[in-house]
């Protein structure tokens, strides 16, 4: 009799484990070519490219309510891509089968070593079934789109700021900064890593867009004074496993105006051709015991490796405040967008900002534009979602890259090279959020067709179809007024 009943039970544990094996995500995968090992381009965002091959993200897929659309294999929409350098976007094939989104600001990917990483909702579900994608997962999965592990998973965490570096991931939570090895066999998902930065009252992350170490692996973060009446700050930077003091209440020789003691704010970075990093930023000073600070105008400071920071080297780019800043150079300076756009920079012959240069279009001052990158002396932006561009010198008009509307949601636009050709890719409002891309390198100034880079599923392309037949009828009825 008790043979029986140990049989029976050995049977149902069986049943019900297989149960589970049936409802529960795997990480099977086809295996892949591993490619050259040449190091990445680009990392951070929508396209990578690294060792032969072209990665992107197929298309911005949300949040989705079922479970099961976004277990691994599942997806298509919003899943990494590949082709190789040189071939046929149509040939592209899914790797990572998976969707990648989270509400950051700087969600994207990013590839070091023989892995990709990653940031995709959870999968599992609560009592009542819904979906738990508040819960963020950063994740990885092999060249070879084999070993495919969790690294980390936070609750409630699709606002999580964070970066990937070529040794692990930093990230915020409850305040303080972390910092996960990546160089673990097996991770523990539930797991923190070391709390590396104890408290902080900002904290700004630069992006290292190449495969390898960069100075832009850094956080610089800043530590509000406590005293009375004191509304300045020091600001650090974390790097190599260490916090340095860069600017404090010592920095700076006091004048008989004020004392030379500020708060910091970073607006923007730059990492420089020969690696140095540069960044930009704002000072604040505080006259008495008022809580009123003054402005004092737009800075930089370009680091090398021991981020030593000498006042002496620092530049004033600008005497006024700015707000919506995109950094081109130390050299270059920095584009402002917050009303009119214009270029500030500092001038070396005189020593100090000079006069800045406002960019005018046909009809006058350039207005309401989002600067998406710089390149080849032009300056490409958006207003109300559709890309232009505009050379720098003033020497040609404002030319509209094409009508096709970008989606301003998810990861901003770049400036991308794909198989030698410079390539403004962005995800299209008007073509069911799919990453599309204008050809610069082929632009003759007449506006270009987008083109897909990706692959839409069947109901997507039905989607479309019916977004250009309305958008089409649209246009007939405007014309019948």
């Amino acid at each position: 009799m008790k043979k029986k009943v140990i049989l029976t039970i050995v049977i149902v544990l069986i049943a019900a484990i297989a149960l589970m094996m049936v409802g529960c995500e795997n990480y099977d995968n086809a295996t892949f070519d591993k490619g050259n090992g040449t190091p990445a381009q680009s990392n951070g965002g929508s396209v990578v490219v690294q060792g032969g091959y072209v990665y992107f993200i197929n298309g911005y897929a949300g949040y989705l309510d079922d479970a099961q659309a976004n277990w691994f294999g599942n997806p298509l929409k919003g899943a990494i891509m590949r082709y190789e350098v040189g071939g046929d976007v149509a040939d592209a094939e899914v790797i990572v089968p998976k969707t990648v989104v989270s509400s950051a600001a700087n969600t994207g990917f990013s590839i070091y070593g023989d892995y990709i990483y990653y940031v995709t909702p959870s999968v599992e579900e609560a009592r009542d079934g819904s979906v738990l994608h508040d819960n963020l997962q950063f994740v990885r999965t092999g060249l070879d789109g084999q070993n495919t592990q969790v690294i980390l998973e936070i609750e409630n965490g699709t606002s999580t700021n964070y970066k990937y570096t070529p040794d692990g991931l930093l990230y915020v939570r409850d305040g303080k900064l972390y910092f996960k090895s990546t160089k673990a066999d097996k991770f523990k998902a539930s797991k923190d890593g070391e709390v590396v930065v104890e408290e902080f009252s900002s904290i700004y992350f630069p992006v290292n867009e190449s495969g390898n170490a960069s100075l832009a692996d850094c956080v610089f973060y800043t530590v509000a004074a406590t005293a009375p009446n004191d509304y300045t700050n020091t600001l650090y930077v974390y790097a190599n496993g260490t916090s340095t003091k860069v600017i404090d209440k010592t920095t700076y020789t006091a004048t008989q105006d004020y004392k030379q003691e500020f708060s910091i704010s970073i607006l923007d970075h730059v990492v420089e051709k020969n690696g140095d990093l540069s960044i930009f930023y704002t000072k604040t000073y505080y006259k008495s015991t008022s809580s009123t600070g003054t402005n004092s105008g737009v800075y930089a400071y370009r680091f090398s490796k021991d981020f030593s920071f000498d006042p002496a080297a620092e530049r004033q780019i600008s005497a006024s405040a700015l707000s919506a800043i995109t950094a081109i150079g130390f050299e270059e300076g920095v584009l402002d967008a917050s009303s009119t756009l214009t270029l500030y920079r500092y001038d070396v012959a005189t020593g100090k900002a000079a006069i800045p240069t406002l960019f005018k279009d046909d009809d006058g001052s350039i207005t309401k534009a989002t600067v998406l990158g710089v390149a080849d002396g032009f300056v490409y932006y958006s207003v109300e979602n559709v890309a232009y561009r505009y050379k720098m010198d003033g020497t040609s008009y404002v030319q509209c890259l094409g009508a096709d509307e970008i989606h301003s949601g998810f990861i901003a636009p770049e400036l991308v090279e794909i198989d030698g050709d410079l390539c403004l890719v962005y995800f299209s409002e008007g073509h069911v959020d799919y990453l599309y891309y204008y050809n610069i390198s082929e632009f003759d100034g007449e506006a270009q067709v987008e083109t897909l880079l990706g692959e839409m599923t069947e109901e997507d392309i039905e989607n479309d179809k019916k977004d250009d037949n309305e958008d089409s009828s649209d246009d007939h009825a405007g014309h019948n007024h």
